[in-house]
């Protein structure tokens, strides 16, 4: 059972319990359902459900929110317009290959700025890299409005642009919560406020499933599809 802890209106703002969230990280090993029962058992004990302004029962965000599969998802977008055709033209490999350090940040900027366009957002995230292992692609920072994009994922431009497409959805989905005005604003935040952040054990994910098919991270992984190269 998933128990709700937070309570908020329409339009209300809000921030996320950790600066880092929204990672895009690959499947590792995982723990077993033994360990993953004793993991959750210990994140719901004693909380209490919350509903929110549109009377949403708590059996129907559960099911709108978790277990869900990126097969599910249409958008309403354009992935093949002029404009991100031509920016998705330095990820073709041949051209990435020649590219030095700073043109590939230039690249995904200009990637991250025609997203953020034709998403309609208020505002574009900044970029930021850092290195990691190979799993942790990159992340959305919501408090400061910023995608961090692994340097060590260089190698495979594909990996690249599938994280910026992922990353850029989140801030998306970020930005609708806040505004509240749909019933999928309304989902997000509800999804946001009780994120499942991939989380180790013993080296083991106790909950990689739970955190790869909540809403939020499927409907990213689905939206980066769009962009293939």
């Amino acid at each position: 059972m998933i128990h709700f802890s937070e309570k908020f209106t329409k339009q209300e703002s809000f921030e996320l319990p950790s600066a880092e969230n929204f990672k895009e990280i690959k499947p590792i090993l995982s723990a077993s359902p033994d360990e993953a029962q004793e993991f959750w058992n210990k994140i719901f004990d004693g909380k209490e459900t919350a509903h929110d302004a549109f009377d949403l029962s708590e059996d129907d965000i559960i099911a709108e929110i978790y277990d869900r599969d990126e097969n599910e998802f249409q958008f309403d977008f354009d992935a093949n317009s002029p404009k991100i055709k031509e920016a998705l033209l330095p990820f073709e490999e041949n051209n990435w290959n020649e590219l030095s350090e700073i043109e590939k940040a230039t690249a995904i900027d200009n990637l991250v700025n025609i997203l953020s366009v034709e998403l309609k957002l208020s505002e574009k995230p900044s970029v930021e890299f850092f290195e990691a292992d190979k799993n942790n692609c990159g992340c959305y920072v919501s408090g400061e409005n910023k995608i961090r994009i692994n340097k060590n994922t260089f190698d495979s431009p594909s990996e690249v642009v599938d994280t910026i497409a992922h990353e850029i959805r989140h801030a998306y989905q970020y930005e609708r919560a806040n505004i509240g005005e749909t019933y999928i604003d309304i989902l997000y935040r509800y999804n946001f406020l009780n994120y499942i952040e991939p989380t180790k054990i013993d080296k083991k994910y106790v909950n990689f499933t739970d955190y790869q098919n909540q809403l939020v991270e499927a409907e990213a992984r689905a939206f980066a599809k769009l962009f293939k190269i």
